[in-house]
Order: C-alpha cells, then structure tokens, then sequence
C-alpha cells in the first residue's frame, strides 16, 4: 500500500531561524511539513529538520506543486526566449552602430555637400 503524498508547503518570505531548533529557509523553498501544531509547525528541508512559523508558508497541494513546477519551467523559458531577444536586438544595434561608423568614418564630404553647409 502506498503510503498518501506528504503535506508540503512554500515559503512566502525568508526566515532566518533565531534559536536552535529552528528551520531557516529562503522564499519559495518546498517544506516538508512533518506536524502542524499552533503558529508553529515543524518541518524538513535538504535533510534539516526543525521548528518555522506558519505564517511564513502556504500549504501546496500535491497537484498544485506539479502545476507550480509546470509554471516555473514555463516562466524560465519565457527568460530565456526573452534574453535571446534581447541579444539579438543588441547584436543587431552593434551592427547598424558600427555599419554608421564606417560610413561616416569613410564618407568623403562632396563640393555639394560643403556647399549645402555654406
């Protein structure tokens, strides 16, 4: 028999634990929740085990966890395509920048040209 999906919840801010026994974390960390007992629950992270307020996290479904892991992979492709844009705008600037450069550095004023600035 499998045994249900343990409760788990997500850091709403960070805490930084202030006496032994407690169990520091930073935003967004996934906590085992292990009991829920007051303002104070007792849970476990990377293999550390300890004491947190409760206020700090939001319990997370099981099949909401899958669907925040579905969103947080969608929102780092979304980065990536959009720091590849913004390179290629870059790299196109430097292009058309140092394209200008050339011209301008190569362009020879004509007669007309002095003339139009007389």
């Amino acid at each position: 028999m499998s045994q249900p999906p343990k409760k788990q919840c997500v850091a709403l801010y960070k805490f930084q634990g202030q006496q032994e026994g407690d169990l520091s974390f930073s935003v967004n960390s996934v906590i085992t929740v292990l009991s829920q007992e007051g303002a104070w629950w007792h849970g476990e992270l990377n293999g550390v085990r300890g004491l947190f307020p409760s206020n700090y996290v939001k319990l997370v479904e099981p099949e909401t966890k899958g669907y925040l892991q579905e969103e947080e992979a969608e929102v780092e492709r979304m980065k990536k395509y959009m720091e590849d844009q913004v390179k290629h705008l870059r790299d196109s600037f430097q292009q058309a920048l140092e394209q200008a450069e050339s011209i301008n550095n190569n362009h020879q004023p004509s007669h007309e040209d002095l003339q139009e600035l007389l």
